[in-house]
Formats: structure tokens, C-alpha cells, sequence
């Protein structure tokens, strides 16, 4: 582009045509011109204008501007978001749980959106549809998303349903202005960890959007200054397994210190939760039996100290800070001599 006189800009435009369009023999030839940026107009301009100069030489046409259809049209924008409410669910818990208060409010369920935008309607045109496509990626075993799974098995992960079915698409209706949208509900699993919803459309570039399933409100067991307690049943599938409520962590190592200076000897605290609670597989097969140890307030206490734990001491100062002690299934016989119950003692703490 170039101005002269002070106030007229001439704009020259050159187009290298496919093959194709070298060999066409007639018609209209549709061109694409970048956006042509406004020449900002000055305190002393009189007016602006545009002058287009097209030099063709084709078989139909010969010399500037003869026989040769050229158009301007607005960008037509091609947009495809995603938005979740809320991003943060809580896992599916097995019928029959007691479910605390403060875990129960937390939501089970999501709306996820789907927004489009699109060209507006040609006028006398209805306007169109968008059909959008969804798929639910599970996080990657042992990433920071993965809840303390570091197992790669067929994990499960959330579904997507609309109108109480399952689904893996809707339809968003575009309005006069080129915009619509649609929705749907996800629902997680047993399993916590960071999922992400992802949706793509044909013409549209693809959306994604990350939601997280977790017990919120979990911390670490720590190690004991003095020894009262040592974190044991960790396992390359799971490495860490002792994330329990604020309450339950308080109240197992009041427990474990009780018991080491009644009888000097450190318990093994085996397994309470995952890093974000949800389903906790000991068998790395996204199948139980460890179902006490999903929202953090489950604790296993190995049945060896040093020698056999002293069961009715454990059990009065467990029941002192509130604990229950709970009979587990019996999955494999005791690490030393003792009553063949289970190889654990669970206590559930409020």
C-alpha cells in the first residue's frame, strides 16, 4: 500500500493461483486476501480511500481488473471452548458408606459446556448446528494427577451422560449471531485423580478442560520424632499410603505415643489413604478389598512391634481417642504369633 497527495492510498494485491486455477477456463475465482488494516485517518485528512488494482493475465481475462469478480468478506471466527461446574468432585463411594458431613457436601456430579462459535447466519439461512464430540482421559499412572496410583492397568475413569444416558456427543444450535452451545453431566468413579474432559468438532480446533476427583482435605502421616510409630505398607503401585484426615493423623500418632510409653515398642502404621482418598486397590487391579481406606479415616496397624501387639492396650487407648476397632477379612495369616483374625488391626476414627 502507498499514499500519495496526502489523503489517497492505493492498495495492490497479488495472488499466486493453484494449478487448478491456471487451468481454469471461466467463472468466478474466489480469492482470500488478508485483513486490510484501516489507514488511521489525521486531524488534516479530507478522506480516505481505497483503490484496488488487479493485473490479470488468464484466459479469461486480459489487462487490470476485466472479468474478474473480487470480494471482501468479514472472518468468519471459529471458536470451541469447554467449562465444568465445578471442577472439583468428590469419588463415588460403595452403597452403604457412612459418608461424613463435611465429604457429603461435596458434589458428585458436574455440568460441563460446551461453547461454539461460528459464523452468523447468510440472510434468508437457518442457522446451523454443531455437532460436538467428547472423550475422558484418565490421568498417567504415577503423574502428580494420578491419586496415588502408579499402576498403568485399564483404570477407570468418569462418564459423560445427558439425560440420565450415556453419551459421547450433543448438539449445539448456533443462533442468529453464530454462537450456541450444549451440555452434559459427568459423573466420576471410584477412582480419584485429575481427569480431562476433551471435545472436538469438525472445523473447529479441539477444547479440553481438566477436572479433579479427590477427598478433599487429606494430609500426610508424618514420620514419629521418637520413634513411637513407623509408616509401613507402601508398595511400588501404591508409595504412598498414609494421607488421612487432619483428624485421624492426630489421633493415630496420640495413639501410636500412648502405646510406646506404656510398652516401649514403635507399631507399624500400615495403610489409611491414597494421596486423594477415592478407591485404594491394594492389588493394583481398580478392584477392593481394602474398603475402609477411602476417605481417610480407616486405619491398619500391623499386629507386630517389636513382639505382638498387646490388642486389648491398642484397643483402650484407640478407644480413648475415639477409635473403633473394626475385624477385616482375613487376607493372608499373621507376621508372628497371635489370634488369626487378620493380619491387621483396622480402627476407624470419627
Amino acid at each position: 500500500m502507498f499514499c500519495y497527495t496526502g489523503d489517497i492510498c492505493t492498495f495492490w494485491a497479488g495472488w499466486d493461483f493453484t494449478a487448478e486455477a491456471r487451468a481454469s477456463a471461466g467463472g468466478t475465482l474466489a480469492l482470500t486476501l488478508d485483513p486490510i488494516p484501516p489507514r488511521v485517518i489525521g486531524p488534516d485528512d479530507r478522506r480516505a480511500h481505497y483503490m484496488l488494482g488487479v493485473n490479470v493475465d488468464y484466459p479469461w481475462a486480459h489487462g487490470r481488473g476485466s472479468g474478474l469478480v473480487v470480494s471482501f468478506e468479514q472472518a468468519c471466527p471459529q471458536a470451541l471452548t469447554l467449562t465444568v461446574t465445578p471442577d472439583t468432585l468428590r469419588p463415588v463411594l460403595p452403597a452403604g458408606s457412612t459418608i461424613p458431613a463435611a465429604l457429603a457436601s461435596v458434589p458428585t456430579q458436574a455440568l460441563v459446556t460446551a461453547h461454539v462459535q461460528s459464523c452468523p447466519a447468510a440472510p434468508g439461512e437457518a442457522p446451523a448446528s454443531v455437532e460436538v464430540r467428547f472423550t475422558v482421559e484418565p490421568p498417567a499412572p504415577g503423574s502428580a494427577e494420578a491419586g496415588g496410583h502408579a499402576h498403568d492397568t485399564a483404570r477407570p475413569k468418569g462418564t459423560l451422560r445427558r439425560d440420565g444416558q450415556p453419551a459421547t456427543s450433543c448438539t449445539a444450535a448456533l443462533d442468529a449471531e453464530g454462537l450456541g452451545a450444549c451440555t452434559f453431566t459427568y459423573q466420576p468413579s471410584e477412582v480419584s485423580g485429575g481427569e480431562t474432559i476433551k471435545a472436538e468438532a469438525d472445523g473447529f480446533p479441539a477444547a479440553a478442560t481438566p477436572v479433579t476427583v479427590q477427598v478433599p482435605g487429606l494430609r500426610p502421616m508424618p514420620e514419629s520424632g521418637i520413634g513411637a510409630w513407623r509408616l509401613t505398607g507402601a508398595t511400588g503401585a501404591h508409595p504412598g499410603s498414609h494421607y488421612g484426615t487432619p483428624e485421624t493423623v492426630t489421633r493415630t500418632a496420640a495413639m501410636a505415643t500412648d502405646y510406646f510409653a506404656l510398652h516401649g515398642e514403635s507399631i507399624g502404621v500400615n495403610d489409611i489413604s491414597l494421596v486423594w482418598g477415592g478407591l485404594f486397590d491394594i492389588g493394583g487391579n481398580w478392584v477392593p478389598p481394602h474398603l475402609g481406606h477411602r476417605i481417610g479415616r480407616g486405619v491398619d496397624i500391623d499386629r507386630c512391634a517389636q513382639s505382638l501387639v498387646k490388642q486389648d492396650d491398642l484397643d483402650e487407648i484407640a478407644e480413648f481417642y475415639s477409635g473403633v476397632r473394626t475385624v477385616e477379612k482375613a487376607l493372608a495369616p499373621p507376621g508372628c504369633p497371635g489370634p488369626p483374625d487378620t493380619p491387621r488391626i483396622h480402627y476407624d476414627f470419627p
